[in-house]
């Protein structure tokens, strides 16, 4: 399987999520998932397999619910940027980089 800019293996998504529909990356990694492949091809980030690509889309639904929670509390950007951890996905290639700009990209 190959498909460009929106699934990323190894690594958080890019930055602050310009260019990135989140709904859209969620119901079309979804979609993906549904073909048979055995091999994940991405223009940028690593090679991997469909189980890489699951879970891939793990970690943008944890991202999502736990910002989305977050402003359903009425917690602020800055508190979220600074409290939202997600550890099962601290592997991850700028993890403690780009996290807390994951988190901005997912609040707008």
């Amino acid at each position: 399987m190959y498909v460009v800019d929106w699934i990323v293996l190894g690594r958080l998504m890019y930055k602050d999520l310009k260019g990135y529909h989140v709904d859209g990356v969620i119901d079309s990694t979804q979609e993906i998932l549904q073909y048979d492949f055995d091999r994940f091809v991405g223009g940028h980030a690593n090679m991997g397999t469909k189980a890489d690509v699951r879970r891939y889309l793990e970690y943008v639904e944890a991202l999502y619910d736990a910002v989305l929670t977050g402003m359903l509390a009425g917690k602020t950007l800055d508190e979220l940027k600074q409290n939202v951890r997600l550890p099962t996905f601290k592997d991850l290639a700028m993890y403690d980089e780009w996290l807390p700009l994951n988190v901005e990209g997912m609040y707008v």
